[in-house]
């Protein structure tokens, strides 16, 4: 027979059961969730003590407990007990209810270990029948069947869910730790250098990093430019934020709206659905324009007003959207000279241009070149598990004779070689494990300036033969690159390639 007090009772835990779904589906704190699961549950069938056991996946022990007592004079519940129902459960899968813990003949070895417990109460939680936690409760007076039940709904509609939290406190803290090695990685006192071009640097970056203004990095292929940007961003106030970096180089003509920009579902043939361009990606982080001389006028454009704005329009949309984005650009190019060339917006250059940061060319940091080595010893080293502790004088003599035109990424391929060569128990680096065009243009140099003492035509042309040559290898034979990183015209160094017999 229903009586009001029934009525009150079954509102009251259909309140309780709402209340539970409406904070385990909006939270991902594993905490919080747990807690809110204990209480209602303890709530829902007046009982006076309880726990959750949630377990790991990997292995079926307790990873994480939690106890709660409903009356805060009495203690919480025993872990020694708890354990031994969640073990029970474990072992067999289902559900227990039990009246009088001392008389049940499943617990006689454990009566005397714990005389206060009298009715016992425990649901596992299951996602595809794989048991994930276990909720414990106990009372003075026997629990009822529908207390059972409604146990069993909490069971149900939390095990997913909980679920889905572990997971995603797990993703978290994996890219929390990641986040943290990154700026580790990128850490402004790791940069490696004393040589006065890069202290110059590293005074300015100390300047610009905590602020706000666009900057724009110059120097040479492989000098480290991007490496610069990221110091800047993982160092800065956005670096919670997303660094994105883009070749404009490496980007067609006919791709570099869209890929900016964004567009809309049906905006040219193709487009299925909408795209995030990159400034959207980047919104309230860092964009990192490689190369930024190799776009066209027309694109120079619409990145001036993007970047004049604080807002993009996505190809085919009919309204703009603001971004928020801190702009680093780069180039290996004298802009100046493409702007009076006309190849090159002057308006652009100026909003680009708020901050320079010029990068040394390695020729021009001979002094680094010792400690750039060592690094690049030990990084590879440790990854090709040598035993390699150095060069031998004659090995370091050439890195700092050689005036490399690949700058720091040449010289880290040049040390990556000699350690893949070196022998199980080399320690010391020596000559012969160094490529040969750079042993032998180390010695034709020094061969070079013993013999003609007094003879500068033929020791210049020499040099000048060994620089374009070495240029156009690092450059993939590439003439314009070339000409750009030797300061000279393509006509010239075409002219001088024909020289020196180099095609």
């Amino acid at each position: 027979m229903n009586t009001p007090a029934s009525h009150e009772k079954a509102l009251a835990q259909l309140r309780a059961l709402n209340r539970l779904a409406e904070v385990i589906s909006s939270t991902p704190d594993v905490e919080k969730m747990l807690q809110t699961i204990l209480l209602e549950a303890l709530n829902l069938t007046d009982a006076g003590e309880g726990a959750i056991l949630s377990l790991s996946e990997e292995e079926l022990r307790p990873m994480h407990t939690l106890f709660k007592s409903a009356d805060s004079r009495n203690g919480a519940l025993n872990s020694a007990f708890s354990d031994m129902i969640g073990g029970w459960i474990l072992k067999h899968q289902t559900h227990l209810l039990v009246d009088r813990f001392a008389e049940d003949s499943r617990f006689q070895h454990a009566r005397g270990w714990f005389p206060n417990i009298q009715a016992v109460l425990a649901v596992p939680m299951k996602v595809q029948n794989r048991i994930t936690g276990i909720i414990i409760l106990t009372k003075k007076i026997p629990f009822a069947t529908d207390e059972l039940e409604l146990l069993a709904i909490v069971a149900a509609q939390c095990g997913q869910l909980l679920e889905n939290a572990k997971h995603f406190a797990q993703v978290y803290q994996e890219n929390l730790s990641l986040r943290k090695a990154v700026e580790r990685q990128y850490d402004f006192q790791g940069i490696i250098g004393g040589s006065p071009g890069m202290v110059r640097v590293f005074d300015l970056l100390e300047r610009i990093i905590p602020g706000e203004a666009r900057v724009l990095i110059r120097g040479e292929s492989g000098t480290g430019k991007e490496l610069i940007a990221k110091i800047i961003h993982y160092n800065g106030p956005r670096k919670q934020k997303p660094f994105i970096a883009v070749d404009c180089g490496a980007l067609p003509e006919n791709l570099l709206e869209s890929e900016f920009f964004g567009h809309v579902k049906g905006a040219f043939t193709g487009a299925i659905s909408d795209k995030k361009g990159l400034f959207e990606t980047a919104h309230q982080g860092t964009l990192f324009l490689d190369e930024i001389a190799n776009t066209t006028p027309n694109f120079q454009a619409r990145l001036l007003r993007a970047i004049q704005e604080g807002e993009i329009k996505p190809v085919g949309a009919a309204a703009a959207r603001k971004v928020d984005v801190r702009i680093i650009a780069a180039t290996g190019t004298r802009l100046p000279e493409r702007v009076a060339a006309g190849e090159f917006r002057e308006d652009l250059y100026y909003r680009l241009n708020v901050i320079a940061v010029d990068l040394p060319p390695l020729r021009e940091r001979r002094e680094d070149i010792p400690l750039l080595a060592d690094h690049f010893l030990k990084k590879f080293t440790e990854k090709n598990q040598k035993s390699c502790r150095g060069f031998d004088a004659a090995a370091m003599r050439l890195l700092e004779s050689h005036d490399w035109p690949g700058n720091i990424r040449e010289l880290e391929n040049v040390v990556e070689r000699a350690v893949a060569l070196a022998g199980p128990g080399e320690q010391f680096l020596s000559p012969a494990l160094l490529p040969e065009a750079l042993a032998r243009s180390g010695g034709a140099l020094a061969d070079a300036l013993r013999q003609n003492s007094g003879k500068l035509p033929e020791t210049v042309e020499l040099l000048e033969r060994r620089m374009i040559a070495e240029a156009l290898n690092a450059h993939a034979g590439n003439r314009t690159t070339t000409a750009e990183a030797l300061g000279i015209t393509r006509q010239t160094l075409i002219a001088k390639i024909k020289k020196y017999r180099l095609e």
